[in-house]
């Protein structure tokens, strides 16, 4: 029996995730959802072929668009949809605007904090 190799790699903007399978979890979420700027992860090969990927438990990634946020709002059950650079969209709270960076829990694809 062959034992998979694991081996690190430095997955960056400009390569991209397209080397990699999308490697989907939970509620639909993908792991190249997740890739963005400078990520470190680790990926295990089976003869030269990427089968699977350890994430980061949290990671930061940049608001791209979302509805503007109200000044007034306060942290609630209430949520909007919000664009990650990635592609990803997370329900976060209203006070979040485009152009911030937020922290995502990479096992639920859930919002997590301001980053």
């Amino acid at each position: 029996m062959r034992v998979p190799n694991l081996q690190t790699i430095a997955i960056c903007f400009c390569c991209g995730p397209q080397f990699l399978p999308p490697f989907c979890g939970k509620a639909g979420v993908c792991a190249v959802d997740y890739l963005g700027p400078n990520l470190q992860i680790s990926v295990e090969f089976f003869d030269d072929k990427p089968v699977g990927v350890e994430l980061p438990q949290t990671v930061d990634l940049l608001i791209v668009q979302t509805e503007p946020g109200l000044k007034s709002a306060t942290a609630s059950s209430v949520t909007k949809p919000a664009k990650t650079e990635t592609g990803l969209v997370v329900q976060v709270p209203p006070f979040i605007n485009e152009g911030e960076k937020i922290r995502v829990d990479t096992s639920e694809g859930a919002y997590l904090s301001r980053a």
